[in-house]
């Protein structure tokens, strides 16, 4: 077997279920946040299942777009710091993705607390 191919099986047999797992924590976590914001269950449950979705479509999107390696990869050690650099970029990715997430709830919250106490 080819090492590009154990590559290609390791990088998602790693990425696939980490996007899952937080895509998940975030949908059942963000939920709490998304109806104190929008004061409206239907419409905060509907938003919460459109940013799950985009998430999944961007995140597992732009793996599979990263998943191309070497021409060939001819050892072991070439392999792993192949592996290594996607899987960590991939990672620190989906970190930057989710603070960027909070910096703009945190910025929705600041604005709807000054816009309702300045209009009772």
């Amino acid at each position: 077997m080819s090492l590009n191919y154990l590559n290609y099986s390791i990088y998602l047999l790693i990425l696939v279920p980490v996007i899952l797992r937080v895509g998940h924590l975030v949908h059942r976590n963000g939920a709490v946040y998304l109806l104190q914001m929008l004061q409206n269950i239907a419409l905060a449950h509907s938003l919460n299942n459109l940013l799950l979705i985009g998430y999944y479509l961007l995140n597992l999107g732009f793996a599979l777009f990263y998943m191309v390696t070497e021409p060939k990869l001819q050892t072991v050690a070439e392999l792993l710091s192949q592996l290594t650099t996607s899987v960590g970029s991939i990672l620190l990715i989906l970190g930057l993705l989710h603070f960027i997430n909070l910096g703009w709830i945190y910025a929705l919250q600041k604005r709807n607390s000054i816009f309702n106490s300045k209009y009772p």
